[in-house]
């Protein structure tokens, strides 16, 4: 079992760090002249692909030298893992020398076309011209599932690829995956961040195996001097750290624990660990990049190459063979109290690996190099916690002081050396007592707090208590879930989580929430929905339904698109049904039919938040979710929901929404305007375009979160709900007249509801825009039903004539206007008619014959001929008047 002690981000993958072997030639050799390579060589040169078929697989590698290699089955079953669900793996020399990473790829291959049933397609290296549309081709062409395997690809390469998301495309094709293996360095050479979701997630280097437990055991008993066996432990202690940074490491402890103890014991060289080299480590050699940060004026920071030579045991059983074998009590070699010692100085470097107080460049350095010496430590806390169960009581000291410091960086260390006993099964129960008695010594220091402020009749409020043993807890639970396979949460894990949801402690939330609770939900979301655990924690309250709907949209990350399907579809459908009156009248509370205990509204939150962090450049389409269908759901929750609370969050979601997609929210408006005329359309885009993106972005969405007066949230409604209703009416093939018609009437009741309200309020003036646009579609798409709509909500608003008649008959004369020149544009030309351009639009004109009447020019003349209705009336005249004034133009 491999363990990742790099700092983690969410859903980050980073590459593998660790050292290289030597003196591999005459294996590299016996690879070269393997019956593979030679078969691979038989193949016709003219052809892009090589395919390998059964009789390539005959001869393995593994067969041929299988004590040369450290097979970590965990390692392979991760990238096998990874390949299935990311599509694109790339091996580089952070995790082994070419030589064993081509072998390593030809095992992958074999494991991917024999148990998984994969065509497997080498690409020849002088054919990479194009190789891109290469590949897509021949995955459009065939049903079969292909991987498709580069060697010694170069950045030069990859770049051409990359520039047209060559990667992206790949994860849209279900049968299409590649895996590349570079001599190069992905972090140094071609920038981590761009390539990191591709690389594996393990600290496992593929390697030869040079030295064995037990030869390891004998050696450091009769071997190695009592100053040796001390270097060794201090080799484990600080495994994987530049060599520089080890000894300034070793130091530390041997000045401030060690020589306490053997005052003997002098500063360390080069020639007191000549007798381990090769025997229990090795220097690992790599190139790293550096840039250095400053405010500079005038010069331009270069980017640096350094090359950096690191302690690499490269066995975690090593490790662990050597703390048992210091660690004995009853054993003539035991050192177990120089252990403990140690210990209690590997607490000061954490804290002081952040704070500075004591800088040492060569131990401290920059960030990163703050960051390995953390790493570092986290890996020997947790490998001598896999002793024995006395290793962690002589630990708990300095786990909890870990633990209870303010800093996140301190506690992390503690955190994943304590989580990884859970990937364990034999250390697994080693996991869940530490986290028992850190809630418990949590308990007892928080009695103590609200005690002593009693006593000195203190103000302090108990939420005011940072419960950072609390934190630590919430935040091992956080890297446990990463350790456990989808949707296998063990239940006592999930009991934790229960537990920690209950807190009021906002630094236990803060934890619990952006990193547990997200991460769990993106791993683990099939299980959690189906025990119904995602339905206690939305019981919790909004801030759960947030961090839930960031990780149901992360679990796409984790292909569980099915199971993201179901519940969205399923809680829509929950909330719509809900918020109609009738449902409304039989059900308490909105909780849905299904009785599962969780209110509507919260399922409402979910999903919104579920939509707002979508990535849909990747996943647009993926298992019937679109950009679309997600922006028009949203404008649904907006216009059924009347909860201030739950619509102001539904709203920035929405905003947030198209601020992330603005190319796509075009395209929308596109498809939406489409049945205007073609000549008119720029023009009424634009405008209507600018209006949105203005308004949808991240200030305005910060001042509606923190009610700043300045933002006055019904207007974005009244946006939304008129473009939802412009999308109701649009025609469709599928559309029945009824429903466009309910669409209409409560666009035009709208519409006069909105006058009446902004009468004399100009921070409105966007609105009316809107409502023009509205009012266009469905004069475009619904000419009868609108005019009809218009005339009956009229006589309806006749009672409140006196006060606002002038402004409703202005505005939808004014709508009308852009109706009737809609129309105007339209009209049918015949051999006698030319154009004039009037406002960027083309219009007919007659030199001869009489022009024919638009459609609501006729409309219009019907309703000046009637007499009952004095509104339909005046507004008839008044649009009349405006066309008129146009007619003079054109």
């Amino acid at each position: 079992m491999s363990n990742d002690y790099s700092q983690k981000g969410n859903f980050g993958m980073g590459g593998m760090h660790g050292g290289s072997f030597e003196n591999l030639g005459t294996l590299a050799g016996v690879i070269e002249n393997s019956q593979i390579t030679n078969t691979i060589y038989a193949h016709n040169e003219k052809e892009d692909f090589i395919e390998l078929d059964e009789k390539d697989f005959k001869t393995s590698l593994d067969y041929i030298y299988p004590e040369y290699y450290k097979h970590e089955e965990t390692a392979e079953e991760l990238s096998v893992k990874h390949i299935l669900s990311q599509r694109v793996l790339l091996l580089d020399r952070e995790i082994g020398d070419y030589t064993s990473l081509t072998w390593f790829a030809d095992r992958l291959a074999k494991i991917m076309f024999s148990k998984h049933k994969f065509k497997i397609l080498k690409c020849k290296k002088d054919r990479l011209n194009s190789l891109d549309i290469k590949i897509l081709r021949k995955a459009s062409n065939t049903s079969d599932k292909l991987l498709f395997i580069i060697e010694n690809i170069t950045l030069q390469e990859i770049l051409p690829l990359k520039e047209i998301s060559f990667f992206q495309k790949i994860q849209k094709k279900e049968n299409l995956f590649l895996l590349c293996i570079t001599k190069e360095s992905i972090k140094s050479d071609w920038g981590e961040k761009s390539f990191k979701n591709y690389l594996l997630n393990t600290n496992d280097r593929i390697s030869p195996e040079l030295i064995s437990k037990e030869n390891f055991i004998q050696f450091y008993n009769k071997k190695l001097e009592y100053r040796e066996k001390l270097i060794c432990l201090g080799l484990t202690l600080f495994d994987g750290l530049a060599e520089d940074q080890f000894f300034a490491a070793l130091e530390e402890v041997v000045a401030r624990a060690w020589q306490k103890r053997d005052p003997s014991l002098k500063a360390l060289d080069y020639c007191d660990i000549q007798n381990l080299y090769k025997e229990y480590f090795n220097f690992s050699d790599k190139q790293e990049q550096i840039q250095y940060i400053a405010p500079f004026k005038v010069i331009k920071p270069q980017i640096h190459r350094i090359d950096v030579s690191s302690v690499d045991i490269g066995n975690s059983e090593l490790r662990i063979a050597l703390f048992e074998a210091a660690w004995k009590r009853d054993s003539k070699y035991s050192l177990r109290r120089q252990v403990i010692a140690a210990i209690s100085v590997l607490v000061v470097l954490v804290k002081e690996s952040v704070t500075k107080s004591n800088f040492n460049w060569e131990l401290y350095g920059d960030e990163e190099k703050s960051q390995n010496l953390r790493n570092a430590i986290a890996r020997s806390l947790s490998d001598l916690g896999k002793v024995s169960i006395s290793a962690i009581e002589a630990m708990q000291s300095a786990l909890a002081q870990l633990g209870m410091n303010d800093d996140e960086n301190i506690r992390d260390v503690a955190a994943r050396a304590i989580a990884t006993w859970y990937a364990y099964p034999e250390h697994k129960s080693k996991f869940f007592r530490t986290l028992e008695s850190f809630y418990s010594l949590s308990s007892s220091l928080k009695k103590h707090y609200l005690e002593q402020a009693r006593n000195n009749n203190s103000n302090q409020n108990k939420t005011l208590y940072k419960d950072n043993l609390g934190a630590t807890i919430a935040l091992s639970i956080y890297y446990a879930v990463e350790y456990a396979e989808a949707n296998c949460l063990n239940t006592e894990l999930i009991d934790w989580i229960l537990e920690l949801s209950t807190s009021k402690n906002l630094t236990v939330l803060n934890t619990l929430l952006n990193k547990t609770i997200v991460t769990a939900t993106a791993f683990h979301l099939k299980q959690l929905y189906e025990n119904k655990i995602i339905h206690k924690l939305l019981n919790q309250g909004l801030y759960f339904s947030f961090f839930i709907g960031s990780g149901i949209a992360k679990s796409f990350y984790k292909n569980q698109y099915q199971t993201v399907h179901l519940i969205i579809n399923q809680w829509y459908e929950d909330y719509c049904q809900a918020k109609l009156p009738q449902k409304n009248k039989k059900s308490k509370n909105n909780i849905d039919a299904n009785n599962d205990e969780v209110n509507v509204d919260e399922k409402a939150l979910v999903i919104a938040f579920t939509y707002s962090f979508i990535d849909y450049e990747i996943f647009d389409g993926v298992f019937n979710i679109n950009f679309v269908s997600c922006l028009e759901n949203l404008f649904q929750l907006l216009i059924l929901n009347s909860d201030s609370r739950v619509r102001k969050n539904i709203l920035t979601s929405t905003l947030f929404t198209i601020n992330k997609n603005q190319e796509k929210f075009k395209k929308y408006l596109d498809a939406l305007i489409e049945n205007l005329p073609k000549s008119r359309i720029d023009s009424i885009k634009g405008n209507i375009i600018e209006i949105i993106l203005k308004n949808a972005n991240e200030e305005n969405i910060n001042l509606i979160l923190s009610n700043d007066e300045k933002i006055d949230p019904e207007e974005y409604f009244i946006f939304f709900r008129l473009i939802a209703l412009a999308q109701e009416i649009k025609l469709d093939k599928d559309r029945k007249i009824l429903k466009q018609t309910q669409a209409v009437n409560s666009l035009v009741k709208q519409i006069i509801l909105n006058i009446n309200v902004r009468q004399n309020n100009a921070s409105k003036s966007n609105i009316w825009k809107i409502e023009l646009l509205a009012l266009q579609i469905a004069g475009a798409s619904a000419f009868e039903i609108l005019m009809n709509s218009i005339d009956s909500k009229l006589i309806e608003s006749e009672n409140i004539f006196d006060r606002s008649s002038d402004t409703i008959i202005n505005f939808l004369a004014g709508g009308l206007l852009e109706i009737y020149l809609d129309q105007r544009s339209s009209l049918a030309p015949n051999s006698s008619t030319e154009f004039i351009k009037f406002e960027n639009c083309e219009y007919p004109i007659w030199k001869k014959g009489k022009r024919p009447l638009t459609s609501i020019e006729n409309y219009l003349i019907q309703w000046l001929k009637r007499s009952d209705k004095l509104a339909t009336k005046e507004l008839a005249l008044y649009s009349l008047i405006l066309f008129s004034k146009k007619r003079n133009i054109f």
